[in-house]
């Protein structure tokens, strides 16, 4: 796996999973667990050593994904799963889920995280400026992700998200921070969304 762009899949049978990695030649690297209906799976590494975490994955194709904050090309990871058991293990909070995902924040970055299981509107202590802002979901296939202005409701983004990857996008709030929208599209079951947003240096 050498990048995001490289996603290997696997055809898996229902049940609980035990997921193991490992990498070199970087830091700050996260493998990703993906099926159809979302992210299920964030694995923290740091190389040289190996990672574990317990997942629940359903019948059909899980994606595997390396993210890493590096700027080095040459990183490699490599990911195993092994089948457990067919029962469900007990969910992680939303936070653990999104930090797992995400990556936990770093200074004057914000990690946000909550149950979806319908629309949901999270105001965001966000002042005036430039930030780059990274979803997931989980749970849904899709879902309607909105950015609004705070004070002036004026609408900044919309856009329908597949869960099955992280979406970044960049959002300029200029009237009083911003309000984040998550709307489910079509079926989907008690999940999960996160954000993490962080200024880009130089705007404002």
């Amino acid at each position: 796996m050498s990048d995001a762009a490289n996603t290997p899949s696997a055809s898996v049978a229902a049940g609980t999973y035990l997921l193991s990695g490992a990498c070199e030649g970087t830091t700050g690297v996260r493998i990703l667990v993906s099926q159809d209906d979302g992210i299920h799976a964030g694995l923290r590494l740091r190389c040289g050593k190996t990672a574990r975490v317990r997942l629940h994955l359903t019948s059909g194709e899980a994606r595997f994904s390396l993210h890493s904050t590096s700027a080095r090309r040459d990183a490699v990871a490599a990911a195993q799963l092994e089948l457990l058991s067919d029962t469900v293990p007990p969910a992680l909070s939303p936070a653990e889920w999104a930090e797992g995902v995400l990556g936990k924040p770093r200074t004057f970055e914000r990690l946000g995280a909550a149950k979806l299981d319908g629309p949901v509107d999270v105001p965001d202590p966000a002042e005036n400026g430039t930030f780059d802002l990274s979803f997931a979901c989980l749970g849904y296939r899709e879902v309607q992700l909105t950015v609004i202005s705070r004070d002036s409701r004026r609408t900044l983004m919309i856009e329908r998200t597949a869960c099955r990857s992280i979406r970044g996008v960049r959002i300029v709030a200029e009237e009083g921070g911003i309000i984040i929208r998550i709307g489910p599209l079509g079926s989907g079951g008690s999940g999960a969304f996160g954000y993490r947003i962080e200024p880009v240096e130089g705007h404002r």
